[in-house]
């Protein structure tokens, strides 16, 4: 999933016309939204019982790594954290009708590889 960010993360700055830097985040309202996604993705995973380490390797990660981008961008860290709670709000929304189906933990799990 790390090689997954990356790519979104270079594609992101290429289509903005943005010189690789490092750290490389893209626009900001589209990391603001993969933080929304991320946050969403690991409370799917903590429901499904995927092991925390393998969160920690595949999300975790990846969220502070896109947080240090935005903050030193200057994204106030009230606005990183919303888009944060959006992503569990979204998560807690939809997970009960989501693990109703019988495939839905296993395509989680295997979002995270051998690990999930």
């Amino acid at each position: 999933m790390r090689n997954l960010l990356t790519l979104l993360l270079l594609a992101a700055s290429s289509v903005a016309g943005a010189a690789p830097a490092a750290p490389v985040c893209g626009p900001t309202d589209l990391s603001l939204g993969m933080l929304s996604n991320f946050a969403t993705t690991e409370r799917y995973a903590e429901a499904c019982g995927v092991p925390k380490s393998a969160i920690e390797r595949e999300i975790t990660s990846s969220v502070k790594l896109l947080r240090a981008c935005l903050e030193a961008r200057g994204v106030p860290a009230a606005k990183i954290d919303q888009s944060l709670q959006n992503g569990a709000k979204l998560a807690d929304q939809f997970l009960p009708q989501a693990q109703k189906d019988p495939a839905f933990c296993p395509r989680v799990k295997g979002g995270f590889g051998k690990a999930g």
